[in-house]
């Protein structure tokens, strides 16, 4: 009796096991994936040009002094890049099975010749968002301009875009796109997901606050003297403006972010380094 019992419990047991196998089985298969690619591997995983076929994917690197990168898909060069010291290279699978490739080749001072993801199409790699020329392509707003960190979060990603602004110091801000008509769209040119190298900053002189991204109209001016923090950003078609809240009377607002490396710094704790 005491056998049988047991052998009652075993079945349960064994019934139990195979439905939370199969449930989380089906949760992993859905979820979104980030896969590091290690230089001069292959990874044979993985459907990147979307026939259902599994694709042989290799990050070639040399190991001479001025190195040189070649990203190769099924054995096809689809890039190579020269003088390159390191590599960051990643694959990120959407919960919609949607695969997308990320590459960072640094050169010096964390600049390189890409930083970017990119969508398989019609047997080429074509790249779908620009880290380095993000905030604009002509002017800058600052240097060292890269991703400092991507994720995939279901059918989209979020990503951080990081420089040595001119305005503030070195910041990040974070913007997501999401998957949509074949490709990845940005959701909004604004964000509140901003991060500034201090909390509040202290005004070194008199500043314009305008009352939209767009600096359509002064609402008042920022004294020398008072203190604010970062509370946005906006980024489109090569404006790139911050929204700021002025401490002293509690009013936020909007102001221009410098295109080049100021004579005078506009707060008094920006430190510029790299």
């Amino acid at each position: 009796m005491k056998m049988k019992r047991m052998s009652e419990y075993f079945l349960a047991f064994m019934m139990l096991f195979s439905i939370w196998l199969f449930l989380g089985g089906t949760a992993d298969a859905a979820n979104s994936k980030e896969i590091d690619l290690q230089p001069n591997k292959v990874y044979k995983n993985y459907d990147l040009t979307g026939n259902g076929k599994k694709d042989s994917i290799k990050i070639k690197m040399s190991d001479d002094t001025y190195r040189t990168v070649a990203i190769i898909i099924n054995g096809k060069r689809q890039a190579a890049y020269k003088n390159v010291n390191d590599v960051t290279a990643k694959l990120y699978i959407l919960e919609n099975g949607k695969p997308f490739l990320y590459f960072w080749l640094v050169e010096e001072d964390e600049e390189g010749p890409v930083c970017g993801v990119f969508q398989y199409e019609s047997g080429k790699l074509k790249q779908v968002i620009d880290c380095k020329n993000f905030f604009g392509k002509k002017h800058r707003y600052g240097y060292s301009v890269h991703s400092s960190g991507i994720r995939a979060k279901g059918n989209a990603l979020e990503i951080d875009f990081w420089l040595m602004s001119y305005t503030v110091g070195g910041m990040s801000c974070n913007y997501r796109f999401e998957y949509k008509n074949g490709s990845l769209k940005r959701t909004s040119s604004q964000t509140s997901a901003v991060k500034a190298p201090f909390t509040t900053m202290t005004a070194s002189k008199n500043i314009k606050i305008y009352d939209s991204p767009n600096k359509k109209k002064v609402l008042y001016t920022l004294k020398s003297g008072q203190r604010i923090m970062v509370i946005g950003a906006y980024v489109k078609s090569g404006n790139f403006s911050l929204k700021v809240k002025n401490l002293s009377t509690g009013k936020s607002g909007w102001i221009k972010c410098l295109k080049k490396f100021p004579s005078e710094k506009l707060f008094k704790e920006v430190v510029y380094t790299g």
